[in-house]
């Protein structure tokens, strides 16, 4: 079963409460509880969700045979810029260790440079490429969002939600709250805070689009 806290320290509890606080505050509710129906009713139709950016590679790529071979792209590619890796192109290397000694995710400041042996697809060719690590930022449609709220709170037992603050100015807002959560009855806590900008429609009041804000945690990131 599960259960869920929810705790308010908002300015507007010494006022009322205004419309777009309150959408915000149910959309929150419903996102962690993970009711995908109750979500699914309050986002528009051209909804879309920025993850927390972060600092990395723009590929995604799958472990095969000790070595990363590279399956698609994270952020759209422009039409200028040729990437340096193809799909189905295989790294063997990154910064003189094999992909097994590794220690992941990747981390390092926007624009370091990192050094790959690589082949290309359909060929055996050993290259030396140098790559540059970027500001990837994930974006989710309407349908991914709500598969992977469904996804996250399938995890947890119990969870508290504290929205600590929440600041609006017409259609967009500034949330900032508190997340924490236990997987079993007697587990560990865990938690995070969070700062998201949410814009919604003024007329019909559905979300329009939802973005994490880069934090202590990505900058420090970028330093290890």
């Amino acid at each position: 079963m599960k259960y869920i806290t929810l705790t308010l320290f908002l300015t507007s509890l010494v006022f009322s409460k205004s419309k777009t606080e309150k959408i915000i505050e149910d959309f929150l509710i419903a996102r962690y509880s993970g009711d995908t129906t109750k979500v699914k009713e309050m986002v528009s139709e051209d909804f879309l969700y920025k993850n927390v950016p972060y600092s990395g590679f723009n590929f995604t790529a799958k472990n095969e045979n000790g070595n990363f071979v590279v399956t698609g792209y994270i952020n759209k590619l422009d039409t200028i810029n040729i990437p340096l890796l193809g799909i189905g192109d295989t790294i063997h290397e990154i910064d003189n260790k094999r992909i097994d000694e590794l220690i992941l995710p990747i981390t390092g400041p926007i624009n370091s440079t990192i050094k790959m042996i690589v082949t290309k697809s359909g060929d055996t060719t050993f290259k030396t490429e140098i790559a540059k690590l970027a500001r990837i930022q994930v974006e989710e449609d309407a349908t991914s969002f709500l598969y992977n709220i469904s996804e996250y709170n399938s995890q947890w037992y119990e969870f508290d939600l504290n929205i600590i603050q929440i600041l609006s100015k017409k259609n967009i807002s500034m949330v900032y709250y508190k997340w924490n959560g236990i997987k079993n009855k007697d587990g560990p806590i865990y938690e995070f805070y969070r700062m998201e900008y949410i814009k919604t429609y003024r007329k019909t009041g559905l979300v329009k689009s939802l973005e994490g804000l880069w934090s202590q945690t990505q900058f420090l990131d970028q330093l290890k």
